[in-house]
């Protein structure tokens, strides 16, 4: 999201904001896979159900909250309420970003990959998903302190 945001124009790497989010990748990577086997033996054909828990569930009330809180602690320095008023701010972006990005992917990874590699699948978009959450977490709104 950093070198998208430069747009070829010289900048420099904001290397908390890149710990802030390789950590909640790595601490969020544990829940989802016990949640996607979770989703795989209770609704093993189920394609519609399994998509709508993950996009009106699983990314409004736990993923982008989370992922908003954390790397605004982490990655902004914001106290706890900063980043609350961050996220209550930002979260109709980042929920229509999210249904746009996890409603097709769910469908389709649930329709045409197998079990086996569903999982793979939503880590390699999810690390696209990272490149858009981040820039809705860290660009939208300035840092503690800072105006536009």
């Amino acid at each position: 999201a950093q070198v998208l945001k430069a747009g070829g124009e010289a900048w420099e790497l904001d290397r908390q904001r890149m710990a802030a989010m390789a950590s909640y990748g790595s601490v969020a990577a544990f829940p989802y896979h016990a949640w996607y086997r979770f989703l795989a033996r209770r609704f093993p054909s189920a394609i519609w159900t399994k998509t709508a828990l993950e996009v009106l569930v699983v990314v409004p009330l736990l993923e982008i909250p989370a992922m908003m809180m954390w790397t605004g602690i982490l990655g902004r320095n914001q106290t706890w309420r900063q980043a609350a008023d961050q996220l209550r701010r930002d979260y109709p972006t980042a929920f229509a970003y999210g249904l746009a990005v996890w409603g097709p992917t769910s469908v389709l990874t649930f329709k045409y990959v197998p079990p086996r590699w569903q999982l793979l699948a939503f880590y390699s978009v999810g690390a696209l998903w990272d490149c858009g959450i981040s820039a809705i977490a860290f660009d939208m709104t300035p840092p503690p302190g800072e105006g536009w």
